[in-house]
């Protein structure tokens, strides 16, 4: 299950900056680039892949609540063996210093923009080169609640190969053949690979900038003889198929943009991920802890609010 442990300030302060205080940027500083300090020190528990995350967003003000919820969490991405958080316009810095990689800036948000953001940000993450040491790259929207590890465990019932050039399909809802929703995109390393050197063909031959990022990307690996494992209970999302966080079939939910809603979300799923057959009176104690991390949450946005008047 995801973890739980917090990634805040270092242990010598007695009390250590909450998350939800903005970090002085200017004066912040990270003893290394942001592409060799993402390293989690310990990997996926039990899994037998090597996982590469990312996520990609405007830098505003929502989008670094999440990031620095989740990254104080090690949460979603953060919980991966490998990460890097994009953002658009501004490099934003997290917790302990460290930060996320600066792309160009969102011009607008029409389709074209977009598509232009994740074409810079799909560019920054091959000239990067970390996907070649992860069985898979998983890029996740900030706003998906995802556990690494129960991906983790869906790709080993699927059988799956950093070597077999595929992506995960998680949405069959609609007509033709089943989707790879944009909320959660599973590629292996030799789709990944593929994707690097087959790109251009695909933004020369395919409408890329009126296309949608993972429609596009789709349309892409499938022109590049890229294949598709479908997986129906990888994804909860509202424009597929939803499902209660509590449902822990499923490896990630999406959208909660709001960091209560995704941090309730992550919370309620590992809870239930971990309880499993705990007795009763076990249980009732974990609620009642629960309900109080939830009042100290509410304090804690109540604070916020108060800083951002």
């Amino acid at each position: 299950a995801g973890s739980g442990g917090g990634g805040g300030s270092g242990g010598g302060s007695a009390e250590p900056d909450p998350w939800w205080i903005f970090p002085d940027r200017e004066n912040s500083s990270n003893p290394n680039s942001s592409n060799s300090s993402s390293k989690n020190s310990s990997s996926v528990t039990g899994c037998p892949f090597e996982l590469f995350c990312f996520t990609v967003t405007n830098a505003t003000i929502d989008s670094f609540r999440l990031l620095t919820a989740q990254f104080e969490n090690l949460a979603g991405i953060f919980a991966c063996d490998d990460y890097m958080a994009i953002t658009a316009g501004e490099k934003l810095v997290l917790g302990q210093g460290w930060k996320t990689t600066k792309i160009a800036p969102l011009g607008d948000t029409d389709p074209q923009s977009i598509a232009q953001m994740y074409k810079s940000a799909w560019d920054e993450v091959l000239w990067d080169g970390r996907f070649r040491t992860a069985s898979f790259t998983i890029k996740a929207d900030t706003t998906t609640v995802f556990f690494p590890d129960r991906v983790c465990k869906h790709l080993v019932e699927l059988h799956a190969s950093a070597y077999d050039k595929t992506f995960v399909a998680n949405c069959d809802q609609s007509t033709g053949p089943a989707k790879m929703l944009g909320s959660l995109e599973i590629l292996s390393q030799a789709a990944v690979e593929t994707f690097s050197w087959g790109r251009q063909k695909c933004r020369d031959e395919l409408q890329n900038k009126a296309l949608a990022e993972d429609v596009f990307l789709q349309q892409c690996l499938e022109m590049l003889n890229v294949s598709s494992v479908f997986d129906g209970d990888m994804l909860a999302d509202e424009s597929c198929e939803p499902a209660r966080c509590t449902d822990i079939n499923k490896t990630a939910y999406s959208p909660y943009p709001h960091v209560a809603d995704w941090l309730n979300c992550w919370e309620e799923s590992d809870e239930t991920a971990e309880m499993g057959e705990v007795p009763v009176d076990v249980i009732e104690a974990r609620v009642r802890l629960r309900m109080r991390k939830l009042k100290m949450r509410q304090l804690k946005l109540m604070k916020l609010k108060r800083l951002l008047k």
